[in-house]
């Protein structure tokens, strides 16, 4: 335990000098293949040497070992996102859903890649959830205004776009 606790300080503290290729190092010199913590964390520090592809590698061995964990998923993203691989990002956030019908944070990220990609029907659904449970949530709301504006849904438009003024009065967007 000991060994484990040093290399994870030894490799945090290489981390902050963003010396990312020591952390990793770090990490990799306790052979420990099986544990998920290690894929984890080389998941993150592959990911801020910009090495996407490994990073997303570490990730999936993370989630083969750990199928219901929700980090390694979020991690995932990261990469996903700056490969701009939709797909598997989708697929993840999707997973995620699955074990946590609830994530805001994945609710919110699939609202806006439906959104962005002009998606606006599948896109509504996500943000109306988040809504649901966070009544006076800005992003949501204010998202979800423009997603009924752009599907010609003006009294719903107008109803997110009032709980976004309520928030920030001055929001020049509502």
């Amino acid at each position: 335990t000991d060994k484990y606790v040093m290399a994870y300080a030894k490799s945090i503290e290489y981390e902050k000098k963003q010396n990312y290729q020591e952390a990793i190092r770090t990490i990799n010199e306790l052979k420990d293949s099986a544990l998920y913590e290690n894929h984890l964390r080389l998941g993150w520090l592959y990911y801020k040497l910009g090495q996407k592809k490994k990073s997303m590698k570490c990730y999936e061995k993370a989630i083969s070992i750990v199928p219901k964990a929700i980090e390694p998923r979020l991690g995932y993203g990261y990469p996903a996102y700056q490969l701009e691989d939709f797909e598997d990002l989708i697929a993840q956030d999707l997973k995620i859903l699955e074990i946590d019908p609830n994530h805001k944070g994945t609710l919110l990220n699939l609202g806006l890649i439906h959104f962005y990609a002009k998606e606006y029907k599948k896109a509504a659904p996500y943000f109306t959830k988040i809504t649901e449970q966070y009544p006076f949530d800005y992003d949501a709301n204010l998202t979800l205004a423009w997603c009924y504006l752009y599907l010609e849904k003006k009294a719903e438009a107008e109803k997110y776009f009032s709980t976004v003024l309520l928030y920030s009065p001055q929001d020049a967007s509502a």
